[in-house]
């Protein structure tokens, strides 16, 4: 449970397509995995809270320990994890594979990646191909 919330939320921070600042894809981490995380925690916290007023001292324990470790899990992935996106988090953080990937199969990935200057940069049209199809359905020749 305590590595989950992080995992959810580094999963959301590198889902955002295309070349994105710190500040945005920390800002899509929050918004599409936050509501879910905090919905996770609530319900566990909820069954924790249930088992602190059972008479078998294990079911207290294990409630104790599964607060705890909710409480901790949500400083971390909150407070810690986001801060350290938003401050040291990549703003391409598939680039590297991405690369990768187009040297071993180019005609597999179709990704051109391009010198400029000393900075490796790639097009975002290739990056992103639009299709070209029309939207009201078109047939296989």
């Amino acid at each position: 449970v305590s590595c989950d919330f992080v995992i959810h939320f580094a999963h959301a921070y590198t889902s955002l397509r295309g070349h994105a600042t710190r500040e945005n894809r920390t800002k899509h981490a929050i918004i599409s995995m936050g509501p879910s995380i905090l919905a996770a925690a609530f319900t566990t916290f909820a069954a924790a809270c249930v088992m602190l007023f059972t008479v078998i001292s294990f079911f207290t324990k294990f409630a104790t320990i599964l607060f705890l470790t909710i409480v901790q899990a949500l400083a971390g992935s909150f407070i810690v994890f986001l801060t350290m996106t938003v401050c040291l988090g990549p703003s391409d953080p598939t680039y590297l594979v991405d690369h990768i990937l187009a040297k071993c199969c180019p005609a597999r990935c179709g990704k051109d990646f391009s010198i400029q200057g000393d900075e490796s940069t790639l097009r975002s049209s290739e990056l992103f191909p639009s299709s070209r199809r029309s939207k009201r359905g078109s047939t296989a020749k």
